[in-house]
């Protein structure tokens, strides 16, 4: 029999359950009768037939008064009521019993029955692939990105210890949108307008197509509702983000508005951009770099609007239609690799933190970097939590959809590329809903739940074009708002927003009432709402005063078609597991569980005009819930969070810019080169005495230059005090003469045994601007300390200038400050001597020597290294050289071998920790 086959499908696994299951119905009507002996259910004696649809589409077979006497059948083998785990439960719930056999909701003719429970059985339908695969023709990674896709975590692009890139720096630097043609990108097409795709739906009989972008936040605020408001797991992230909040942002939570646009038959979902009227720099950067993932360099150049007209076809986008229930379904097919089980995956390029908190002045924002792992700023981890808050379900539903296997995120702040990584589909549904199963039946039931309230919405206003709003502002309940959509009164409206700069007109508002004085002698803590009964005394001058307010409600001034009637509906949700109803989030364990979704449609009864004011309201929070601060928003009025990012990012901003290779600095002893040594002193040089270059007839002419040549480049620093930190970020500094030196510039480190042989060791940066004058590098903690170090600047036409020669001490070793000690300055000058003993012959000692004259050899100042800002390693310790010394540094060059066309001296700013001085 068919009520023992159905209690026996507990031992069954797999489809079989399955099968088994939704044999029994797709939805249940439920009353609130409570619970009794008496109450039970039969099942409709069919026999499973696998080539049709595992639901029952045929009316209820038993009345009301038949299921009672089906009930009457006590102490039978037929009896549901001796089924113990098979007979209604209460859970979390009371009062639910079942009264009649299930109902199938999209065969019938007439609406939903509003304040009766239905159920939905995720089972109940399938995905179906409509039309011809686009996959062969969907374009693959490039740059060498593929390795990614199978490589868990975050790949740098550029290794922050070595400097080395990990993928092809020509994707590090972002093109802006001024310098990119757009135009030579294929369009995009909304659903409404999509020839194809409502074709796929009026020959399937479907009811409603659309795509990814236009649904995925209305879905997600279905999974609110059915979900319980079950929050996504974030205990894989580290420590520093234990306290913060797992719940999903404002962003995700704020009200979805659709636009249903009637064609012959269907409806198009159209996402609403009422209030939305121009894209982000997220978004339009998005298409942009999308085509650089997955082209050549050659190829990305051509999209270049100096380049563009080398483009000569616009290729078709490429999409996967699916159907499913009420829907065709479109998603954009992004990337391939047919090595991943679903082969396609979805590209998304996610800006960082500064950037989307203050979207509308990126260019302040695009300093701020990701500089490291982990932490709560400037970290790969934290832009991940971000978008687990934030994106994560709608991506994952987007993953759906296009049957993908996962994301590829490319982090950037609109001005570089910091790394990538993928993110499989497996993945996000573990950390949203625990695990895969999970994660399939919630998607389905959000689907089968959105098209029984389309149609039931569509049914009260047929063939109109509508706007439907979700909300789930309200703890597990979902307002739904249906507003007939009027396109020419709305566009004049929209034209007025922007034309009396709406959005700034509010903004004054809200500040102006925040910032109204109180009332002479007002007690701040005491009740001034008039119409509270502790208030009556003076009431009724407080609402006259409310009657003659300044300040307009903004929710008056916002535009809503009130020619049609606006509809408001409530949704109520709850969970069954295993026969077990409850109000909590549920995770379901195995794939033979049974996991139903009884939900409930009520339609208001308030006054119109009332319904009309909640909507005005709901509107209103639309267009104001992104609310940014405009570019002339002075910074008291800024919140501490936006405070704290644009700090950062102003310091940082350099960093989207910074040299070319990694530079090996530190500093010693500068060897002099001079003929004849002047006895004159100065307590201290200047940047300018530096900058002249010494008498003509005092320089040596193998190691000097003409005139003409120096007098391109002036040293601007570093004078005599300037102290080098060991390990700290330092800046080259530069200045032209009378724009003698233009274009670009090269720097390179050079080294040798001896002043007179060096050789490049590394190329610093090259193609610098000449006209920027600086350069940031980062000094590192050792070199060979028997070496004597220069850099060289070549320009466009080739002349070689050359900086102060130095030594490296290794590590964070003192140089250039008294010792207490005498035996280890004479040991440094021993070490230094036979230094240059073991690196040239003798002969070659002696000429070098003659010039150079005596050495001077700087000796450490402390044993050990003082903290940053100590006594010991402030400036004022340091000694005061000489104007000979300054004289010495201004005429230290490389040899006659090398050529040099002049000489500069390089600058550097010194930062904390221990420190070098020359």
């Amino acid at each position: 029999m068919l009520h023992s086959c159905w209690y026996n499908t507990r031992a069954l696994a797999g489809v079989h359950r399955r099968a088994a299951a939704t044999a029994v119905g797709s939805y249940r009507l439920y009353s609130s009768k409570s619970p009794s002996a008496s109450d039970s259910f039969t099942e409709e004696k069919t026999t499973k037939d696998d080539s049709r649809r595992s639901v029952v589409d045929t009316p209820p077979v038993y009345s009301e008064a038949e299921a009672e006497a089906e009930a009457a059948k006590v102490g039978t083998k037929e009896s549901a009521i001796n089924q113990p785990h098979k007979k209604p439960q209460a859970g979390s719930r009371t009062g639910f019993v079942c009264e009649r056999e299930p109902v199938v909701v999209h065969n019938i003719a007439h609406p939903l029955q509003c304040g009766k429970w239905y159920r939905i059985v995720p089972e109940s339908y399938e995905f179906t692939p409509v039309g011809p695969s686009h996959i062969p023709r969907v374009p693959k990674l490039a740059h060498g990105l593929e390795r990614v896709l199978f490589s868990p975590g975050v790949h740098c692009l550029q290794d922050p210890n070595s400097g080395v890139y990990n993928f092809n720096p020509y994707v590090r630097d972002i093109t802006q949108p001024a310098d990119f043609d757009y135009d030579k990108l294929t369009p995009y097409i909304t659903s409404s307008q999509d020839i194809r795709l409502m074709s796929y739906a009026q020959s399937r009989k479907r009811r409603f197509f659309g795509s990814t972008s236009s649904m995925t936040h209305v879905l997600s605020h279905l999974y609110f509702l059915v979900s319980a408001g079950k929050q996504p797991d974030i205990s894989s992230l580290s420590m520093a983000f234990a306290e913060m909040p797992s719940r999903f942002t404002r962003g995700m939570r704020y009200p979805a508005s659709i636009a249903l646009r009637y064609r012959d038959g269907a409806y198009g979902i159209d996402a609403d951009k009422s209030f939305d009227v121009k894209d982000s720099i997220l978004s339009i950067l998005g298409k942009s770099l999308e085509k650089l993932l997955t082209s050549t360099p050659a190829e990305f150049e051509k999209y270049k609007k100096e380049n563009s007209w080398k483009v000569k076809d616009v290729g078709e986008e490429n999409y996967h239609y699916v159907e499913f229930d009420e829907f065709v379904l479109r998603s954009q097919l992004d990337c391939r690799d047919d090595r991943l089980p679903r082969k396609t995956f979805d590209l998304k390029t996610r800006g960082s933190l500064a950037v989307r908190m203050d979207l509308d002045n990126y260019e302040v924002s695009k300093g701020y970097q990701i500089k490291s792992m982990k932490g709560r700023l400037q970290s790969f981890e934290r832009e991940y939590y971000d978008m687990i808050r934030s994106a994560f379900l709608k991506y994952n539903f987007q993953t759906r959809i296009g049957n993908m296997d996962g994301i590829f995120v490319a982090y950037h702040n609109t001005a570089r590329m910091f790394g990538f990584q993928y993110i499989s589909r497996r993945e996000m549904d573990t950390v949203l809903y625990g695990n895969e199963t999970t994660g399939t039946k919630a998607f389905r039931a959000v689907l089968i739940l959105l098209g029984k309230l389309l149609r039931t919405l569509t049914d009260k206003y047929p063939e109109q074009d509508l706007r439907i709003t979700f909300d789930t502002e309200r703890t597990k309940q979902l307002d739904v708002w249906v507003e007939v959509v009027n396109d020419e009164a709305e566009a004049v409206a929209m034209q007025s927003y922007q034309d009396a700069d709406f959005m700034r007109a509010i903004r004054e508002q809200r500040k102006a009432r925040q910032s109204k004085p109180a009332k002479k002698g007002t007690d701040p803590f005491a009740n001034n709402d008039p119409l509270d009964p502790s208030n009556a005394k003076g009431a009724d001058e407080d609402l006259v005063d409310e009657g003659v307010d300044e300040y307009a409600d903004p929710a008056d001034d916002i535009y809503v078609n009130c020619e049609v009637p606006i509809l408001h509906y409530t949704v109520e949700a709850f969970s069954t597991v295993n026969n077990q109803d409850t109000d909590e989030p549920v995770t379901v364990r195995y794939k033979e569980d049974e996991w139903y979704i009884n939900w409930k449609l009520t339609k208001s009864h308030m006054a119109q005009d009332r319904i009309n004011a909640q909507y005005r309201r709901l509107r209103l929070r639309q267009a104001t819930f992104f609310e940014r601060p405009a570019s002339d928003t002075p910074e008291e009025d800024l919140s501490p969070m936006l405070k704290i990012l644009r700090r950062i990012s102003r310091q940082n901003e350099w960093r989207n810019n910074p040299p070319k290779g990694r530079v090996v600095v530190n500093r010693s002893p500068l060897p002099v080169v001079r003929k004849t040594r002047r006895k004159s002193k100065v307590a201290a040089s200047s940047p300018e005495t530096m900058a002249k270059p010494a008498d003509s007839k005092q320089q040596e002419p193998s190691l000097h230059t003409t005139p003409t040549a120096l007098a391109r480049l002036q040293i601007t620093l570093p004078n005599s005090h300037t102290e080098w930190d060991a390990g700290s970020l330092e800046i080259i500094k530069w200045k032209a003469i009378d724009d003698g030196l233009k274009g670009r510039v090269s720097i390179e480190l050079m080294e040798g045994s001896d002043p007179a042989n060096m050789s490049t060791v590394t190329t610093i940066a090259e193609n610098v601007p000449a006209s920027s004058q600086q350069l940031h590098w980062n000094v590192p903690r050792a070199l060979k300390n028997s070496n004597n170090y220069s850099i060289k600047i070549v320009d466009d036409s080739g002349e070689e200038y050359y900086g102060q020669y130095f030594k490296g001490a290794g590590g964070k070793t003192e140089v250039g400050r008294k010792s207490s000690s005498g035996k280890e300055a004479g040991r440094s000058g021993r070490d230094a001597a036979d230094s240059n003993n073991s690196a040239q012959d003798q002969k070659q000692k002696n000429n070098e020597q003659e010039a150079l004259g005596p050495k001077k050899v700087s000796k450490p100042l402390m044993k050990n290294n003082g903290p940053a800002g100590s006594k010991e390693n402030s400036g004022s310790g340091h000694k005061n050289l000489s104007s000979s010394d300054n004289e010495k540094s201004a005429a230290a060059g490389p040899s006659a071998r090398a050529t040099p066309a002049a000489y500069i001296a390089i600058a550097a700013v010194a930062a904390v920790g221990g420190a070098l001085v020359i």
